[in-house]
């Protein structure tokens, strides 16, 4: 909402300075600017401004003969901050605008001041003032509404989302559930032993503190098991019954145990902290820890596990079903260090999904795209997400994907953690070899896929030398190290040239019908340690020296002189020859477009760039990631028609087919880019 304010008739600068002169005919009108009178002032009579819920703006005029002025906010007794003011600085006349934020948390009226300061002097202020955002008290339970604790006793955080102070009221003939410790996000909930048999239930409120706000709180059912529940009853059972015999989102009401083996390991954060994954023949258990300070169980670790009590969920976000609030001071009967499980064997990737949270083992594929280490995006982004766009292809700063391949051609992803401790240890391969991995479930843009997670890099045996590779290099462009840039794009194998269709020229610019260099954040060399950029790994944030780089390009819809003449989008362009294959051949290339780039590409083949769109023959579409939301290259596989192999000349375009861009769909911006990054075609070997 824009708050609007009335303006004044008060005298402009000029005319002040005017009548200031006049009025010093009588005492002397000079030149010294030390004997000038200062004046500084708003052109606002109203100098208080009211905002909703939904924030706006406003703008300012500042009239003053002040040799440099600077804005600054009071908040007062808030830590955050909520108002924006630009431009921040000026000398003499400015202007300026006050931005205020959406208030969607602060469930009270809150408060600042913009103070124009110059010499520690406060010459004009405008005080602002927010209304409250509707209080709320949310408890993430994963959708559970009830917890529950063994005979035992226990104590049970429970993660709160709230904007406001709360207090928690428990029945006052309750005397075995007391409010525990509490950070304002998580409150624990103490419950006691019991030596009775039969279960006990207790409702607990979260309750908003002051006067008229009862009405804003949220409770949950607390049940602790009796005696008959207790470990040393427990049934054995299989992890595979677990799953099948209990409905998701439910708690395991039945006094059961599981035993079985840790195949993750916590040690090199490729999962989060607090997951431990427990495999039993070929079913395995996704559990994640209340406190991942428990989470210590290495792999090989034979463990037997009380689940009774625990919730079975299954969650959206992920596709993941898992035990969650687990606790190994209550709930592990025995761990013993073992040899641990051996893994499940697979000929073929596409049967990875049929083994959720199993060991798995690849015998023999390859990299697709053997470019760069595990992880290949700008490590500053790691720590600020983006907004990962709803694509089939969509990814984020906080891990990177490789594409592995088999002798056939088929594919699975292998996925790596930002925080992944040996994410930089290796360059990725170029032969071939076995990889193992945890086969888990994942989202990809709107779809579920089943993907593999190394333990660590000891699970790659993939070879470094080339000649195992599965395939051929055919044609090759790329990858390009920072001192391979170069004027005119040929292969790095192969025979041909990479152009767009309004260009064929390179060079350093970043504007107008050129194509240039920009970033691609993969690694051109190993690095050891931790290795991130705030832990003593040189940063591949703007560092040139330690990155490849890719080939960028303006205009992507109906640019001036395109050698696509009977359609608006612009295309990349590959002249090749696949001369003497007779196996199946495999397109792959790492893509990505900014924010205002183009989003939507077909590739197509024909004898000769200007074939008309009619003679031009389709081999797939694909969506390209807004590079803003996840700041890497994407990995792209796709086979390669027949009617390609053997030829002596074909060219191949990436084409733009709609004029929309890749964050909002909106029409591609003239300056909104596409990059690649490397591009080649395979022939299989077998």
């Amino acid at each position: 909402m824009e708050k609007t304010i009335s303006y004044n008739n008060r005298l402009s600068a000029a005319l002040y300075t005017i009548l200031l002169c006049l009025g010093g005919l009588l005492t002397g009108c000079t030149d010294d600017d030390d004997d000038r009178e200062i004046y500084a002032y708003l052109n606002a009579e109203n100098t208080l401004l009211e905002f909703d819920v939904a924030g706006g703006e406003q703008q300012y005029e500042f009239y003053s003969n002040l040799p440099h002025w600077e804005l600054y906010v009071d908040y007062y007794t808030e830590a955050d901050s909520w108002v924006d003011v630009f431009e921040s600085k000026g000398s003499g006349d400015g202007r300026f605008t006050v931005t205020v934020e959406a208030n969607a948390d602060h469930a009270f009226q809150r408060q600042a001041q913009v103070q124009v300061v110059s010499a520690g002097k406060v010459y004009a202020a405008i005080d602002i003032t927010q209304k409250a955002a509707a209080p709320y008290i949310k408890l993430d339970m994963h959708g559970m509404e009830e917890i529950y604790a063994g005979n035992r006793g226990a104590t049970r955080t429970i993660k709160l989302d709230t904007n406001v102070p709360y207090q928690v009221q428990v029945p006052a003939d309750v005397d075995w559930v007391t409010a525990g410790d509490t950070d304002g996000t998580n409150q624990d909930l103490i419950i006691a032993p019991t030596d009775r048999n039969g279960e006990r239930q207790a409702r607990v409120k979260f309750v908003m503190v002051g006067t008229g706000y009862e009405t804003v709180n949220t409770e949950i059912l607390v049940t602790q098991l009796g005696n008959e529940m207790d470990i040393q009853y427990a049934e054995e059972t299989t992890i595979g019954e677990v799953l099948s015999a209990t409905p998701a989102n439910t708690i395991i009401d039945r006094n059961i145990f599981v035993e079985g083996y840790v195949i993750s390991d916590y040690r090199t954060c490729n999962f989060e902290d607090n997951v431990m994954i427990v495999q039993q023949g070929d079913k395995g258990l996704w559990i994640e820890f209340a406190d991942d300070q428990e989470n210590i169980f290495e792999p090989g670790t034979k463990m037997q596990l009380h689940l009774t009590g625990y919730p079975l969920i299954y969650e959206t976000a992920t596709a993941r079903t898992k035990i969650v609030g687990f606790s190994g001071s209550e709930s592990v009967i025995s761990s013993v260090a073992s040899s641990g499980i051996e893994p499940i064997i697979l000929d073929d990737p596409g049967q990875i999904e049929n083994y959720e949270n199993v060991l798995v083992k690849l015998p023999s594929v390859e990299f697709a795209v053997p470019v760069g280490t595990y992880v290949n995006s700008s490590e500053v982004e790691y720590y600020t997400p983006g907004n990962a766009t709803s694509l089939a292809e969509a990814d984020t700063p906080m891990e990177s994907c490789h594409i592995l391949r088999d002798a056939q051609g088929r594919t699975a992803r292998l996925y790596t953690s930002y925080r992944f401790t040996e994410k930089f240890v290796r360059l990725m391969p170029q032969g071939s070899g076995p990889v193992t991995g945890i086969a888990v479930k994942r989202i990809r843009g709107t779809a579920v896929e089943t993907v593999l997670r190394l333990r660590s890099d000891a699970d790659n045996g993939v070879s470094t030398d080339p000649s195992t590779a599965l395939s051929r290099e055919v044609v090759r462009f790329g990858p390009y190290a920072s001192l391979d840039r170069m004027t005119t794009i040929y292969p790095d194998a192969g025979t041909g040239n990479i152009k767009n269709s309004h260009t064929g020229t390179v060079d350093s610019g970043t504007s107008d019908q050129r194509m240039y260099w920009s970033w691609s954040f993969s690694r051109v060399a190993p690095a050891t340690g931790i290795g991130n950029y705030y832990m003593g790994i040189p940063g591949i944030v703007s560092n040139v020296n330690v990155q490849n780089v890719s080939l960028n390009c303006q205009i992507w819809w109906n640019a001036t002189g395109s050698s696509i003449t009977d359609h608006q989008g612009e295309a990349w362009i590959i002249t090749t020859s696949t001369a003497g294959t007779t196996n199946p051949l495999v397109l792959s290339f790492l893509t990505s477009s900014s924010q205002t780039g183009p989003k939507f590409f077909a590739i197509e083949y024909a004898d000769d760039e200007s074939a008309p769109l009619a003679q031009w023959k389709h081999i797939a579409n694909y969506t390209a990631q807004d590079w803003n939301s996840n700041y890497q290259l994407i990995q792209y596989h796709f086979p390669l028609p027949d009617d390609i192999i053997g030829r002596d000349k074909v060219v191949i375009r990436m084409r733009v087919t709609e004029n929309k861009q890749a964050r909002n769909e909106n029409a591609i911006a003239s300056g909104g880019t596409n990059r690649i990054g490397y591009w080649a075609i395979h022939e299989l070997k077998n």
